[in-house]
């Protein structure tokens, strides 16, 4: 055996120092990028369930509101309330305002207690007096 073929033959067997330091190179920046997008998946999944849990609080209220007399709610029934549902926190404030038609316009605000999600859910609705057109 010639001495290139030597040097062939002794290079070929494993990888070298440069090989390796690329390849975990290229493997750190992929890592880097996958784990960002995971903050970024996790952050976007606990804003949603912040909204869905919000949202639904806010039905809730407006659903128990319709179920009562329209001439019995007044501006005195406006609130706010404190909410912890599971580990999420929210603040639901309840206004009502009177028409002077009767009609009684009731406005519910829903957001959570957490100043880094900046968001609030708000539903309204109109309830006529029962019994009139």
């Amino acid at each position: 055996m010639t001495q290139a073929e030597t040097h062939l033959v002794r290079n070929s067997t494993g990888f070298t120092l440069i090989e390796i330091l690329v390849s975990v190179s290229l493997i750190s920046i992929l890592a880097a990028g996958l784990s960002q997008t995971m903050i970024t998946v996790t952050d976007l999944t606990m804003r949603s369930a912040y909204r869905s849990e919000a949202m639904q609080l806010a039905n809730d209220r407006l659903e128990s509101l319709a179920l009562v007399d329209p001439s019995t709610l007044d501006v005195d029934d406006s609130l706010t309330e404190q909410l912890r549902v599971g580990a999420h926190r929210f603040v639901r404030t309840t206004s009502v305002s009177v028409r002077p038609s009767g009609v009684r316009r009731c406005a519910v605000t829903v957001q959570p207690q957490q100043a880094r999600l900046n968001f609030k859910i708000e539903l309204s609705n109109s309830f006529a007096l029962w019994g009139s057109q």
